[in-house]
């Protein structure tokens, strides 16, 4: 479940099936090997602004093939197991 949010402050939810995130490297350049990256330290924080490719997200009822989203470096993860692939 991602939730957006417009300028104006409405709050817009949808859904992303696991299996079409694609998680890029450190500098955003390739895809990242799924078993060789650390992105989590001991707290549970990203070390970095993670990115990931969506290859399908629905975005206000529009399919957007490609799509890349962002996980914030300032945020806490405290379900980390969404991230196992």
């Amino acid at each position: 479940k991602i939730y957006n949010m417009n300028p104006q402050g409405d709050t817009f939810f949808s859904w992303a099936n696991i299996n079409e995130f694609h998680l890029l490297t450190e500098d955003y350049e390739d895809f990242a090997p799924k078993d060789e990256i650390e992105f989590l330290n001991k707290e549970g924080q990203l070390k970095y602004e993670v990115q990931v490719q969506l290859e399908n997200y629905v975005d206000h009822y529009i399919t957007v093939q490609d799509e890349i989203v962002y996980f914030m470096k300032e945020g806490k993860v405290h379900q980390p197991e969404i991230f196992e692939m």
